[in-house]
């Protein structure tokens, strides 16, 4: 915002119009001043012209701060208010973009379970063990019919080999 009002112009221009006003006067007090024999009445009616003048150039001075303080203060409300305007906005897209980001459907990956795999559940199922654990029954880690399988990136099957641990059983 700009601080330089009409009224804080017109105070400043005042005030520096009355004062240069004074340099003729000032200049004829000093050309008095300056004689042997200086004319007092003129001198006196010049001081005086000068101190009102001068008075009225305060007066001029002081109207110009107070307008300047004015204009500071709406440019700090309206140097406010834009802050206010401009969080709002922002605290608005961000609201918008999670919204939309919400929206949004989340890619989610699919396995499929071959057949072979499909059959082992089943058969888990079946022997009453309950719900499958995820972990490769016991009959098929070491019977030739299981062939584990390992998938690449593409999709591809790859067969792998899976070294079991020994089963170890303690007796007491």
């Amino acid at each position: 915002m700009n601080l330089l009002t009409p009224g804080v112009m017109s105070g400043l221009i005042g005030a520096s119009s009355l004062l240069q006003s004074t340099n003729a006067t000032m200049a004829l007090y000093s050309k008095e001043a300056a004689k042997l024999n200086p004319d007092q009445g003129v001198m006196g009616r010049a001081l005086g012209y000068v101190g009102s003048v001068q008075a009225s150039a305060r007066i001029e001075s002081e109207k110009a701060g107070e307008e300047l303080e004015e204009a500071q203060a709406e440019a700090k409300e309206k140097e406010k208010a834009e802050k206010e305007a401009k969080l709002r906005k922002e605290s608005e897209e961000k609201l918008q973009a999670r919204q939309e980001y919400a929206k949004t459907p989340i890619d989610v990956d699919t396995v499929e379970i071959s057949e072979e795999g499909q059959t082992v559940l089943r058969s888990h199922a079946s022997s009453g063990m309950g719900e499958p654990s995820g972990s490769v029954p016991v009959e098929a880690r070491s019977g030739d019919s299981y062939d584990p399988k390992t998938y690449t990136s593409t999709g591809a099957v790859q067969s792998a080999v899976v070294i079991a641990p020994p089963a170890i059983s303690v007796s007491v």
